[in-house]
């Protein structure tokens, strides 16, 4: 299976380049030739996602981190994607977002970068890195969906967490949880913690209402 099969969404527009900044809410104008292929197999997903997060000026998550580095991917077809960095460390905590969409134009692969900030949690960093340990965030699997649960979905919607610690790297993926919130576990426990962090960093990474993907009726 390819990791995002169906994640080009095969646009033509304009490219503009314009200023490469940030700040705590700072729209970007910033359009970059990606470096890459999105044909990559399922099983080298997080080479993928290093390079895409190089392609970003993100830093590789490989482990050894001092403190707890969680990424999320929301990879949401036919709309912006977004990268979330949550950082926990003895000197501060912190937590970026950045809104992206990839384009083709003139058979070439291009990131746009749309924004860049800076989030914080409305409840205060110790409510929120509680609510990940309530959540589980830290320790998740990938979640266990049969072949006949996936063939309902007719359209995709990934969300992937990178957890970089001391004394280890893990990844783990779900498919589109609002789909299968009501018969996984795993899922159920995704979509909650989806909804409590749109709510508590003012954001909407994910629709938690409708869901990214569509279902057909088992």
């Amino acid at each position: 299976m390819k990791l995002i099969a169906a994640c080009l969404l095969l646009l033509s527009c304009n490219l503009h380049k314009g200023a490469d900044q940030l700040a705590d809410s700072t729209v970007i104008s910033k359009v970059r030739l990606y470096k890459g292929s999105f044909t990559i197999q399922h099983k080298d997903t997080v080479s993928f996602l290093r390079n895409f997060a190089q392609n970003l000026d993100l830093p590789i998550l490989i482990g050894g981190f001092q403190g707890l580095y969680i990424r999320i991917w929301a990879w949401d077809f036919g709309a912006d994607r977004y990268v979330i960095d949550i950082k926990k460390t003895i000197s501060g905590n912190s937590c970026s977002i950045i809104s992206f969409a990839v384009k083709k134009k003139d058979s070439s692969m291009y990131i746009f970068i749309h924004e860049k900030k800076s989030l914080v949690p409305q409840s205060g960093w110790v409510a929120f890195f509680d609510s990940l340990g309530k959540y589980n965030v830290p320790e998740m699997k990938t979640a266990t969906l049969s072949t006949e649960q996936k063939g309902r979905l007719t359209s995709m919607e990934y969300i992937q967490f990178e957890i970089d610690q001391p004394d280890q790297y893990r990844f783990f993926e779900y498919l589109d949880p609002f789909i299968f919130r009501n018969e996984d576990a795993a899922s159920q426990k995704v979509y909650s913690f989806l909804k409590y962090f749109n709510r508590e960093m003012g954001t909407h990474i994910y629709n938690v209402e409708k869901g990214g993907a569509k279902a057909e009726d088992p």
